[in-house]
């Protein structure tokens, strides 16, 4: 797996949440000096803070289209684009479509991604929360580049 997958990937998995959070409207308003999100871990406030451009604490509509707009960008589009991406690896008889044998081949590569993913939380989310923290990131780029140099 390419680093850019899996630190989009994490990325990813680190966003979604954050965007939900954060969107889900309050039970209350909460006074301007409270801050928002106390159920979000260290991740999740930094990308709150990134996204949250006009600092009320909470990601409206037009900064969840900003984060999305965001994330697709780095993940390489939308759905339409990925599954454009998926026929170029998988469509091996080059009909535009995957038949049951390259869907079969399509699912498999996404559940070694996913259980690479999972490897690599658990091996390097120090921390527990579920996501990978600049530190723990850079611990896992670091042991990939060093495994790639000892190949």
């Amino acid at each position: 797996m390419a680093p850019r997958s899996l630190v989009l990937s994490l990325l990813a998995a680190t966003l979604i949440p954050v965007l939900t959070l954060a969107a889900e409207p309050a039970a209350s308003p909460a006074p301007a000096s409270t801050p928002a999100g106390p159920g979000l871990n260290a991740r999740q406030r930094e990308l709150l803070e990134k996204f949250d451009k006009n600092h009320d604490g909470r990601i409206d509509d037009e900064e969840k289209l900003a984060a999305r707009a965001y994330m697709r960008g780095m993940s390489g589009g939308g759905p339409k684009e990925r599954y454009k991406k998926a026929l170029k690896l998988f469509d091996k008889n080059g009909d535009g479509k995957l038949d049951d044998a390259e869907r079969t081949e399509a699912e498999k590569a996404r559940e070694e991604f996913q259980a690479n993913r999972e490897a690599v939380l658990k091996r390097f989310d120090r921390d527990g929360d579920g996501v990978l923290n600049e530190e723990e990131r850079a611990a896992a780029l670091k042991a990939r580049q060093k495994r790639r140099l000892d190949k």
